[in-house]
């Protein structure tokens, strides 16, 4: 539709012959982009999109906005290219809401992806979100890539992203800049090198979303990520890595998950689950029936460089999960080079059980004597782990690392060698 639209606010359907008049006297009233008034999103629908979406933490008043709506009626791969272009042009945080029915919701892509590239410290964000019965659900028909944001803060709620296809980064979306929040997105059936359903550089905070059935060419089947991670209430199910991650690969920063779940996602080197590089943190979730081909069925540490490197996990279930051919069937916190200020990992009211491994059926870990090196357990359960190949069915322990287990239960685990319970 292009920059302009026109408005026209009836609140009846029946138009009488002096209503009629009134409409052919009344002249077209054009809006510039820069000074655009929310003429169609009532204040009673940003009200419920604040609702809504409380991860977007949209301001207080719509007035801050540059609101574009996209009518349900006018759905489709022109409407909301036209609308990101627009948004990249604006100097205000721009709103972009698209109307969904139970009849209107889908979006087939028909060209290259969509894009994005504006400064956020002189274009303003850019917040696109579906207001209706139905997500938006765009589909890239293994075509290419869905969304690319080269530069800028982007804020998605509400959509479902499948299909995107590319031999690049980011199967459906690939974000690059410094702060990105997603919310109540599905991103299912992707394809891309890094990061089968998204790859990220910068900042993301993501909840209420689902990664499931993507594939990474590399590592990261459902997300890849460098930077800063915040999880909070998804899922990441049946992705697929060829290299390490299957459900995420992150790294450069910090990692934390909270009341998630992590299951059945498979990589084709370490971490079956979770692939980490730096802190990790993981609070009230699971990571059940991941299976890696080496290292860490359920959370394997990366071998970059961490300038600090910890693991803590809190009231969760580490639980059938599978390193086929290497070490740390639930767990594998083993570092290849001394980290430079610390590497510790504590465990705190967890169950780890059913994990099988090679050597350290449910744990392993290492590193190096020092300052904040160390390993804690206490007051958690390691049952019916197997090694099936070696040593330690329950824990493995290589190197110089101080290791303390208090109030826990180490029980039925077994070993192929030494070490039914710890080596």
């Amino acid at each position: 539709m292009g920059l302009l639209r026109f408005f026209f606010s009836y609140h009846n359907d029946k138009f009488t012959n002096t209503d009629r008049k009134r409409l052919h006297q009344r002249r077209l009233r054009f809006e510039a982009l820069e000074s655009r008034e929310l003429l169609s999103v009532s204040q009673e629908d940003y009200s419920l999109l604040r609702e809504s979406y409380p991860d977007l933490a949209l301001s207080e008043n719509i007035k801050d906005y540059n609101v574009i709506e996209i009518a349900a009626e006018d759905l489709g791969d022109a409407a909301i290219r036209d609308a990101i272009t627009a948004a990249a042009k604006t100097t205000k945080s721009d709103l972009i809401v698209v109307r969904t029915t139970e009849e209107s919701y889908r979006v087939d892509l028909e060209k290259t992806f969509f894009k994005y590239d504006a400064s956020a410290s002189y274009y303003g964000s850019m917040t696109i979100v579906s207001l209706g019965p139905e997500k938006l659900v765009i589909d890239g028909g293994q075509k290419d890539r869905i969304l690319t944001v080269a530069k800028g803060e982007v804020a998605l709620g509400g959509i479902v992203f499948t299909h995107g296809k590319t031999a690049f980064s980011g199967g459906a979306v690939y974000l690059v800049g410094s702060k990105f929040r997603v919310t109540q997105c599905d991103f299912l059936g992707n394809t891309g090198f890094f990061g089968g359903g998204l790859h990220c550089e910068g900042s993301l905070t993501l909840s209420e979303s689902t990664f499931s059935e993507n594939i990474a060419i590399e590592d990261g089947g459902g997300l890849w990520l460098k930077g800063e991670l915040a999880i909070r209430d998804s899922v990441f199910t049946q992705n697929r890595a060829s290299g390490s991650g299957g459900g995420i690969c992150a790294s450069w920063g910090r990692t934390d998950i909270i009341d998630s779940k992590i299951e059945a996602n498979v990589s084709e080197m370490e971490g079956g689950g979770i692939s980490i590089s730096g802190v990790l943190s993981i609070k009230r979730s699971e990571i059940i029936g991941n299976s890696a081909r080496t290292d860490g069925g359920g959370i394997a540490r990366g071998s970059e460089i961490d300038l600090e490197s910890s693991l803590t996990l809190e009231e969760s279930r580490i639980c059938n999960n599978q390193a086929k051919i290497g070490g740390g069937g639930g767990i594998s916190w083993v570092s290849s080079v001394r980290t430079l200020i610390s590497d510790r990992s504590v465990i705190t009211e967890c169950i780890i059980s059913g994990n099988t491994a090679s050597f350290g059926g449910g744990i392993i870990t290492d590193g190096w004597v020092g300052e904040g090196v160390f390993n804690i357990i206490k007051n958690s359960t390691i049952s019916d782990n197997k090694a099936t190949g070696a040593d330690g069915g329950g824990i493995y322990l290589s190197g110089r690392r101080e290791f303390e287990i208090t109030n826990s239960t180490i029980v039925d685990n077994s070993a192929a060698r030494d070490g039914g319970g710890i080596y």
